[in-house]
């Protein structure tokens, strides 16, 4: 989940600021941001129902739906520090970022390694001359989507009637990549393998 901040004609430094304020609450608060969207969400509903006596939002969504709106408020405050006057429209919201499974399992420590291996695979890029699924493996290794650099034994073909899996336009070689694109072609312009 990643926090959100909307607010008409505020500059990338101003809405992160404003996201680093909200994250600061929320952290002195011992709480995570999931927490106080979900506590915001059952006062809303209690209001959307009419108060109900018997569906009172617990002591505990009612703190964190407080949190929640202390952290908007200071999220505010601080992108919008300087201005003359604060937009009536700004949003804090939690959204989902879809991650795949690679990417969420990816170690963040592996970076020496990865980057040492970078070079290596900007340099077979730019030679490769027909497909090449292991420079696929480590450019996903070198981005960090993946913990641990694959090999091909390791991986499972793209189904049982496949072997080796198509290549991306990345693996072709350079001049073929330079002819395909000078000619406006690409992988789903063609009907078979390249």
């Amino acid at each position: 989940m990643e926090l959100r901040l909307n607010i008409d004609d505020a500059t990338p430094q101003e809405l992160a600021r404003g996201i680093a304020a909200a994250e600061a609450v929320f952290e002195r608060a011992g709480i995570m941001a999931l927490q106080g969207a979900e506590g915001l969400f059952a006062l809303e509903g209690w209001d959307f129902k009419g108060f109900p006596e018997d569906d009172k939002p617990t002591e505990d969504e009612d703190r964190t739906a407080t949190v929640w709106m202390e952290a908007d408020k200071a999220a505010v405050t601080a992108c919008c520090a300087g201005w003359s006057e604060v937009p009536h429209h700004q949003v804090m919201e939690l959204i989902n970022v879809p991650r795949t499974k690679l990417q969420a399992e990816a170690v963040p420590d592996s970076w020496p390694e990865r980057k040492q291996l970078y070079p290596d695979v900007v340099k077979r890029l730019e030679i490769t001359s027909g497909p090449d699924r292991q420079i696929d493996f480590d450019i996903a290794f070198v981005l960090g989507w993946v913990p641990e650099r694959p090999t091909l034994d390791r991986v499972e073909p793209l189904s049982e009637l496949e072997t080796v899996s198509p290549s991306s336009p990345a693996t072709l070689p350079r001049s073929k990549r330079c002819s395909q694109s000078a000619q406006g072609l690409d992988n789903r312009d063609r009907p078979g393998p390249l």
